[in-house]
């Protein structure tokens, strides 16, 4: 089943029922697919972010054509603040801006393709930009800089409950920390 019709299925099960569908039958036919395991917080992030629009009109459907679109142009700011605590602003306008125009990203974020990809990039970015922060800022004596890992394990979490392939994303970062404790003399 395509994603936006998968994710509408179950958006619109939220916004009627207050929750996700147990199973969805017009997945996997015939015998339906068990969301027990399925990453959920995107269909939920529409599905109340939708319901702040809905005053003004727009439709469910409406609504989630634009919605990968919003969320690709917006993935391109915390990219930026990435970037630029990794090298300097030059940098970060350029990797933005080739991030916006990249056929993977725009792919993944073209309107009316509602994929889960998107939304969890942003959660990334902001994840490991506030790690990257926190590594140079901790200070174990200081509230506001013990914070920071808290909120960037927050920002780690979202992205694993948005998509499945954040967890090699995950992998990948403590796989990089191991070596780096392991090298050091």
């Amino acid at each position: 089943m395509d994603d936006s019709y998968y994710q509408y299925s179950i958006t619109k099960s939220i916004l009627q029922n207050g929750h996700a569908p147990a199973r969805l039958e017009l997945a996997a036919y015939p015998k339906g697919k068990s969301l027990a395991r399925a990453p959920l917080l995107l269909a939920y992030f529409i599905a109340y972010t939708y319901r702040l629009i809905q005053p003004f009109g727009a439709s469910l459907k409406g609504y989630m054509v634009v919605f990968p679109a919003i969320i690709g142009a917006l993935s391109a700011v915390p990219l930026y603040f990435l970037a630029k605590e990794l090298f300097d602003r030059r940098t970060a306008l350029i990797s933005s801006f080739i991030y916006a125009i990249l056929p993977a990203s725009i792919m993944r974020t073209i309107a009316g393709f509602v994929e889960k990809e998107g939304l969890a990039s942003i959660f990334i970015f902001i994840w490991l930009y506030l790690f990257l922060r926190s590594t140079k800022e901790l200070d174990l004596n200081r509230r506001a800089s013990a914070g920071l890992p808290i909120v960037a394990g927050l920002f780690m979490a979202l992205s694993a409950l948005t998509w499945n392939g954040a967890t090699y994303f995950i992998l990948l970062l403590a796989f990089t920390i191991f070596i780096q404790t392991i090298d050091k003399p």
